[in-house]
């Protein structure tokens, strides 16, 4: 008798928290004009990527002096004109999670046992877009996502004082002597006179003075090497004059070979594919050697497209579940599955061979629980369910 009275209070429990639990849901798109009664608002998210692509500028500058690098110094493989190129240094994907405006659902219990009125039986939790995180489940507590800190640099890129010793004196004082003539009485006398005029340099000669002081910093760096002039430099001294040394023997030398400079940018692409896009390709960007990122119908770059070829297809699920699942009108907590995709790049129509692999949550069909799931957890990217209790 005894256990029957302590078995009584546990059963009503039990059918109080079943009762509790059973809900309807609503897709909101599909009420129309219908109007329900307020409610808790979920959302089943889609993934976005983020496509992230690194772009190199190279920048060549044809030197001053580069018709005469060959004569005087013996240098071939100069810049011989100036040069922009561009070079995809690296491309990145990153899976995010977005708000699916077109999965919207309405949870209304019922008034008798209002679950919103009795948190202590029922709960639900929430991700940051609305998403379902878990049902009745009060130990799945979402850990707070840390947000990646990232740099823009909207600034120019500041290039530096280019070919400095070009500014080097281009004129010359020239000295010549003349005679001037006079005449005294009847002689004529001449004397000379001492003319000094500034002449401009040829480029043929500013070079040439160019690569003499080339040849003199190399002797100089040979003869500190060789300790010719048998001074005891320190150790600090000495690596200072042979870096300086060497410091202004390359800047002189820019003059012949000229000055190569980089860049890289960096672009982003955000992509959220339909499900229509399952199995196609979807063009990102266009791109060329000459002007660098372009627009993705620029016919005259190399067209980048992301790829999205369907791993588990789950329209064979949507099948069995059509097929041999009965439909009700009590509908519980809906819910989609993801579909494992493989994702790769194609470059004007043909493929690069590195895939990424990534459940695409809109890609899958959407499913729903039966009234009776009394503990559930989702997954907090793709709110697939990781764990369900019927009763």
């Amino acid at each position: 008798m005894k256990n029957r009275l302590l078995f009584i209070p546990l059963l009503v429990s039990i059918v109080l928290i079943s009762s509790c639990s059973k809900f309807r849901v609503y897709h909101l798109n599909s009420l129309n004009n219908q109007k329900v009664d307020n409610g808790l608002i979920y959302n089943i998210p889609q993934t976005g990527l983020l496509v992230e692509v690194d772009v190199e500028k190279s920048i060549n500058i044809k030197g001053p002096y580069a018709e005469h690098a060959d004569k005087l110094l013996g240098l071939k493989n100069v810049i011989a004109y100036n040069q922009t190129s561009y070079e995809i240094k690296n491309i990145r994907v990153r899976s995010m999670q977005l708000p699916d405006t077109s999965q919207y659902y309405l949870i209304k219990t019922k008034q008798k046992n209002n679950v919103f009125k009795k948190r202590k039986i029922s709960s639900f939790s929430l991700g940051d877009h609305l998403n379902l995180i878990s049902i009745n489940h009060r130990n799945e507590i979402p850990k707070p996502v840390e947000k990646e800190e990232f740099e823009i640099n909207t600034k120019a890129q500041s290039y530096p004082n280019l070919f400095k010793l070009y500014a080097d004196a281009s004129q010359v004082e020239q000295i010549d002597t003349v005679y001037e003539t006079y005449k005294l009485d009847t002689i004529v006398m001449s004397k000379p006179v001492i003319k000094r005029t500034l002449i401009t340099k040829t480029p043929e000669q500013r070079a040439e003075e160019a690569a003499d002081y080339i040849l003199k910093f190399r002797m100089k760096r040979f003869e500190l090497l060789s300790a010719y002039q048998e001074v005891p430099y320190s150790k600090e001294a000495f690596e200072f004059l042979t870096k300086e040394l060497e410091k202004t023997e390359n800047q002189y030398l820019e003059l012949f070979t000229g000055i190569k400079l980089s860049e890289v940018s960096k672009y982003q692409f955000l992509v959220v594919p339909s499900a229509e896009n399952k199995n196609e390709a979807v063009n990102l960007f266009g791109f060329s050697t000459t002007r660098g990122i372009c627009d993705a119908n620029d016919i005259q770059s190399e067209i980048y497209a992301i790829q999205f070829e369907s791993m588990a297809p789950s329209s064979s699920i949507d099948s069995l579940v059509s097929k041999h699942i009965k439909s009700t009108s009590k509908k519980g907590i809906y819910y989609r599955i993801p579909e494992e995709t493989k994702i790769y790049f194609m470059v004007s129509g043909e493929a690069i061979q590195q895939y990424y692999f990534e459940k695409i949550s809109q890609f899958g069909f959407v499913h729903y629980l039966p009234t009776s799931a009394f503990r559930t957890v989702f997954d907090e990217n793709s709110s697939s369910i990781r764990k369900v209790q019927v009763k």
